[in-house]
């Protein structure tokens, strides 16, 4: 095993990362995760350098870990890897946090169903609306982990301090004696210092000297690999404490007292590690007082210690006693850091009820306090917990409670920036639940914020620049999806420039981003050509929706599970513009090379686009059946059809009104092909689905007019008259009806 640190300096006093990986990836992403690590904190990160370790130290190196990194790829998940199969088993065992980064969104399914449902990072995020990857980083790295300064200000906490005096090779025996003084509750602020993974080559003596003259007393572990002559125990440790007058106690472990004199005659006093009174002993010897701690922020300091293992073993059940009487006390800090532990299953089971608990005791704490930071940060913490447990309302009333908060702090300029984030991150979420025009509000509240910003600083934005790009993104999808095209064009065309930039600086970086920002702007362009008859616009829109599909077809070499679905999905874009525009030809070229890009991302695993795969095959069989092809028509329309019923039999409530569609669009065919049975039969079914959808949505009654038109058009093919006019007749009053229940709605709205 090897670590790096921030600035090669030595790895005492830091906390522990294991970057656990597949062997191939370790050189890929090695380098890069540790740089974003070091950036947030310094610490130390260990990797396997592939020499040889028997396993009782592997078990040992990995049990004491602080915290695991695992890029998530497909070797990782798929092949067979000492990583995956061995070593996340001992962490998940010991409940060592685990921070799973994925490098491709359809690796979630796989991670979840091997970490759980813990806290996963997306290594690079395309869906502009999630918080992103390096804020998610520090967020998690500042919840478990600490940085120098605090880390010895928080040691202060302990009354004396133990040095564990050790051979390597009893390494296994350590945590046990640990926990056996610390079981002593008057022993529990008394801290230990032993040198973990360190071995004399690795660290200056003069370290090791300083850190038994800085501690009350010498705890030696007496094993028969102790007496074995020559170690650095009695060349070194041994001799420099008795130099130091340290007062020392000997540890026995399956060596006599008379061997342990023998060769430590300065040792006076000693006990059998199995002595069920050791821990007494020890405090009774050393003459340790019992200290009363009832500071609220020297219980926090206690709690962290025990669930990070800082001077002190990893104890979970003593690190939740502590911090919890901290948060009774009213310390914001120790609430939100209990609500991690039940999320994530930090030396516990991972438990929802209590993970939501104590989020919301967070939020309580934090508005008593009337900290705007850490009101805002507790609230986006509750709403995530919400969130991610499927408690929608609850989220909602949050993210409603905060926004209202937040509109109220705009003057409060020192805090500025961090509302503005609050505030996109609020935005974003309306954004994915569909409720787009409080989603626009959001943004165009961020948007004055960072503009003040920019006045009160009389700067650029900063490092807030590339926040800015993802506002423009969202805050034109947010504007587009309202219909306000003109307004989103300007956002869009801001987004492309800006990422034009970026790519050029970071080739594979952006590019992902990029893709989706010019088809955006693409159908921007495409509806604004289509309201104003306006060819140039048309053009404009063809170009650019021609550039991402050359994009993702150039980048496929270098990272396919992520612009395959780009290549997809601007393949599908491109072949409807080109139908709606009767380019035919060129529409059938575009609907093909999507078809075939979905089929390939169906080969990856735990990828699953068939939804999308069946509206491609849809919209494909309609231009087929416009160009006279019907049985290449009926082939793909039923295909797609098929993809959506094996949905629709998970979750009729979710797909009726999809697979209806389906339905209709093969019946229509039927209806082409003069297959009269088959079409009557694929009509009714769809309009069963349609009569049992949504009552009040204006799609589904929209989707049974088209449907009983469709049916009236076939019966009058057939010739059959008079059921031809009732369907129409139905057609024309349900279109009535939707039409009077839209004026409804947006006139309530």
């Amino acid at each position: 095993m090897i670590s790096k640190t921030r600035d090669g300096s030595s790895i005492i006093g830091k906390k522990n990362i294991y970057f656990c990986s597949h062997p191939e990836d370790r050189e890929y992403y090695l380098k890069e995760i540790t740089e974003d690590i070091f950036y947030v904190i310094n610490c130390a990160v260990w990797h396997d350098d592939g020499t040889e370790i028997s396993e009782s130290n592997r078990l040992f190196f990995c049990e004491n870990m602080d915290l695991v990194v695992i890029p998530v790829t497909d070797k990782f998940l798929y092949d067979d890897n000492y990583a995956k199969d061995t070593e996340v088993e001992i962490f998940k065992k010991a409940r060592i946090p685990i921070l799973p980064i994925i490098t491709d969104e359809s690796q979630f399914t796989a991670a979840n169903a091997l970490f759980g449902n813990r806290q996963v990072l997306e290594h690079t995020v395309t869906d502009k609306t999630k918080l992103g990857y390096y804020n998610k980083l520090e967020r998690f790295l500042r919840g478990f982990l600490m940085g120098e300064t605090l880390f010895k200000e928080y040691s202060k906490v302990f009354t004396d301090t133990l040095f564990i005096s050790y051979r390597k090779k009893d390494r296994s025996i350590i945590l046990d004696l640990l926990a056996k003084i610390h079981s002593n509750p008057n022993l529990r602020t008394v801290g230990v210092w032993y040198d973990e993974f360190l071995t004399p080559t690795e660290v200056f003596t003069k370290e090791i000297e300083n850190s038994i003259v800085g501690s009350s007393y010498v705890v030696m572990l007496i094993t028969p690999n102790t007496l074995e002559r020559g170690n650095y125990i009695i060349t070194d440790e041994y001799p420099y404490a008795s130099e130091n007058k340290k007062k020392i106690i000997g540890v026995l472990s399956g060596v006599s007292r008379e061997q342990a004199t023998q060769m430590f005659p300065k040792i006076k006093e000693f006990v059998d590690i199995e002595d069920k009174n050791l821990p007494v002993k020890i405090e009774s010897y050393f003459q340790l007082k019992p200290v009363d701690i009832d500071d609220l922020h020297k219980l926090y300091w206690l709690g962290l210690c025990y669930m990070s293992g800082i001077n002190v073993e990893r104890n979970s059940e003593y690190a939740i006693e502590y911090l919890t009487k901290s948060s009774d006390k009213g310390n914001m800090d120790a609430a939100a850091i209990l609500s991690s532990i039940y999320a994530d299953g930090i030396g516990v089971e991972q438990d929802p009820e209590k993970e939501i608990m104590w989020a919301q005791k967070y939020v309580q704490n934090a508005k008593q306090s009337g900290n705007i930071k850490k009101i805002t940060e507790s609230m986006l913490i509750l709403s995530d917990s919400y969130d991610r447990h499927d408690l929608i309302e609850e989220s909602n009333r949050t993210h409603t409670e905060l926004m209202d908060y937040l509109t109220r702090q705009n003057d409060a300029k020192e805090v500025l920036s961090d509302v503005a984030q609050a505030v996109l991150y609020f935005g974003n979420n309306l954004l994915r639940r569909g409720l787009y025009q409080q989603a626009t509000d959001a943004f165009v509240n961020v948007k004055n914020m960072y503009s003040q910003l920019a006045v009160d600083n009389t700067q650029e934005y900063g490092e807030d620049s590339y926040l800015l790009t993802q506002l423009k993104y969202n805050l034109g999808t947010s504007l587009f999806k309202t219909g306000n095209y003109m307004e989103a064009k300007k956002y869009f065309e801001d987004v492309v420039h800006d990422l034009g930039q970026y790519t050029r600086l970071d080739p594979e970086g952006y590019n992902d981003i990029y893709i989706k920002a010019l088809d955006n702007l693409a159908l921007v362009y495409r509806n604004i050509g289509y309201m104003n008859h306006d060819n140039q616009k048309l053009c404009e829109a063809e170009q650019l929706m021609r550039r991402s599909v050359e994009i993702a077809d150039d980048m496929l070499l270098t990272r396919r599970r992520i612009y395959e679905p780009l290549l997809a999905s601007s393949c599908q874009i491109l072949a409807t513009f080109y139908m709606s525009v009767s380019m035919y030809d060129e529409s059938s070229v575009y609907f093909a090379k999507a078809i075939d890009s979905y089929n390939n991302i169906l080969k990856f695993k735990d990828s699953d686009c068939s939804i999308e795969l069946a509206q491609t095959c849809n919209n494909y069989a309609v231009l087929l059946r416009q160009l006279g092809e019907n049985d290449k028509a009926l082939q793909y329309a039923v295909h797609g059809a098929k993809e959506i019923k094996d949905h629709w039999l998970k979750a009729p409530t979710v797909y009726n009104l999809m697979y209806a569609k389906a339905l209709t669009s093969v019946a229509i065919i039927f209806t082409a092909m003069d297959d009269y049975e088959n079409a009557a039969k694929h009509f009714m079914s769809a309009i069963d689905l349609y009569k049992v959808s949504q009552r009040n949505s204006i799609e589904a009654y929209e989707g049974t007019a088209e449907c009983y038109m469709e049916f009236g058009v076939m019966f009058m093919k057939d010739g059959q008259q008079e059921n031809a006019v009732k369907c129409l007749d139905y057609a024309k009053n349900i279109t009535k009806y939707w039409q009077r229940m839209a004026i409804t709605i947006i006139a309530c709205n």
